[in-house]
């Protein structure tokens, strides 16, 4: 082998340099360009979670007003629920891209002045993603009431995340989504359980089908985003949910619904910091 040497250099140590520097230089770029693809992926992911909250107190003056005020206003604790009760949501209900978000913009959590029907409820506002959350003051007389406005609130809140097929969802399906959301969080299931001869819904049996067929409950929301129809939940389950329903009843089953992440009041805690 010739060996050129110039200046007592050799032309193989030249090669070889400049072959490490290009290799450095690729990777350099290469990582440059993947930190940015990451930055992007995470701006955009932040962005679709920027939900304006706003807190509203009606009941100022009276027992549940100020036990509101102190407990959930003045410390910021309300807004951090509603924060935390849509991230959790949102990450459940549309885990990917592929799953097109429901536009929620700005959500509400408002003290009424007076009892309501229900402990909370949910209502479109003025503007295009605005919502409101209602609030019973007769949740503050509850003996867990701190534990029970986070509870509720992270209902509430999965409520008016979910696609409900242009109001032509049935509302029973709804409601226990949102109770499964929040067993899934860590709260307890509601005692309104609406798994009966009439009706399949509940927390317990819709838990049953995502660990029959791990992301149902995603599916299930993106196939209500348009509209409704008999197949909507078959072709999420990918069974006749008949089916699924009469094995889940089955003696054997055996089925004990549990949390997915933690005790109910740890969960609180999570919601509240």
């Amino acid at each position: 082998m010739l060996h050129v040497r110039l200046s007592g250099f050799d032309l193989r140590d030249e090669t070889g340099i400049n072959t490490a520097a290009s290799t450095l230089t690729i990777l350099t770029r290469m990582t440059v360009l993947l930190t940015l693809v990451a930055i992007s992926l995470w701006a955009n992911h932040e962005a679709s979670m920027n939900i304006d909250i706003s807190i509203v107190n009606s009941a100022v003056g009276s027992r549940a007003g100020r036990r509101f005020d102190l407990n959930f206003v003045s410390n910021g604790r309300a807004n951090r629920i509603v924060h935390h009760a849509s991230r959790f949501v949102e990450q459940a209900l549309y885990p990917e891209d592929a799953y097109p978000r429901k536009p929620i913009s700005h959500i509400t959590l408002h003290l009424a002045s007076n009892d309501l029907d229900s402990v909370t409820s949910v209502n479109p506002g003025a503007g295009s993603g605005d919502y409101t959350i209602h609030l019973s003051p007769s949740l503050m007389s509850e003996a867990d009431g701190d534990g029970a406005l986070a509870s509720e609130v992270h209902r509430a809140v999965a409520r008016l995340m979910l696609w409900d097929a242009q109001q032509a969802a049935p509302s029973q399906l709804l409601e226990a989504v949102a109770d499964y959301l929040a067993v899934a969080a860590g709260f307890p299931p509601s005692s309104n359980k609406t798994c009966n001869v009439s009706s399949y819904w509940s927390a317990e049996f819709l838990q049953y089908c995502e660990v029959r067929r791990n992301g149902f409950i995603a599916r299930l929301n993106r196939g209500m985003r348009e509209r409704w129809s008999e197949s909507t939940v078959d072709d999420a389950l990918g069974s006749p949910v008949r089916q699924v329903y009469t094995a889940f009843h089955a003696p054997e089953t055996g089925y004990v619904m549990e949390s997915l992440n933690s005790t109910s009041s740890s969960a609180e805690v999570r919601q509240a910091t």
